[in-house]
């Protein structure tokens, strides 16, 4: 009974005082992006010509930042909306697992995502977080399978069960879907996890 004193200096103090304060970053940098891609899409909306110059067009040069900024604009409110829900409880649960890795999966699986696109997809302006949304549905199913801690085990499981209907979103030949963006998406996040896991062991040895 009574209050206790903790050393902070004491190693495991300083690493979840270190976690807590990586995991406050991480959530107002996941906040910062759900907040410039609702200001970006809304901004497209108004102003059709800053779509199509942040959209990723397939093996052009023209627009090669598309690859990233794709993701910052939406075709129509609902493409916006729909999207939003999924990214954010995927990125919010990307947080709970190793804090190291949060960034380079998150970026890493987002850049990979946009590049496969680019070298396979259909000509014409691809738009929209949902190969993204993809990629981090991979994240969290590969950890699961990949690094088999409980917490890893867990979310793969629950993100499983929630979003299975999202795979229903590769079926080709859908009118206005980007199908080929999708599974590009579940490609890159699936490889990210294997390489960050690859380059955690490296380290370890």
């Amino acid at each position: 009974m009574g209050l206790r004193h903790i050393d902070p200096e004491t190693p495991k103090t300083q690493a979840r005082v270190a976690g807590r304060g990586d995991r406050k970053w991480q959530l107002i940098a996941i906040l910062f992006f759900l907040a410039a891609t609702w200001t970006t899409s809304f901004a497209g909306f108004l102003n059709p010509d800053l779509t199509q110059s942040l959209a990723l067009i397939p093996r052009s040069g023209e627009q090669w930042w598309g690859v990233l900024s794709l993701v910052l604009v939406h075709a129509d409110f609902a493409h916006l909306l729909a999207n939003s829900a999924p990214l954010a409880v995927l990125l919010f649960l990307l947080v709970l697992r190793n804090i190291q890795s949060f960034f380079g999966l998150w970026l890493l699986s987002m850049l990979l995502a946009g590049l496969f696109l680019w070298l396979v997809g259909r000509s014409g302006l691809h738009v929209g977080a949902s190969g993204l949304v993809f990629a981090l549905f991979g994240v969290h199913l590969a950890n699961g399978v990949f690094n088999r801690t409980l917490l890893d085990v867990v979310v793969a499981a629950v993100v499983g069960v929630a979003y299975w209907g999202m795979l229903a979103g590769l079926l080709p030949d859908q009118p206005g879907v980007s199908w080929e963006g999708h599974l590009t998406g579940l490609i890159a996040g699936v490889l990210s996890s294997w390489v960050l896991r690859r380059r955690q062991q490296a380290q370890s040895i």
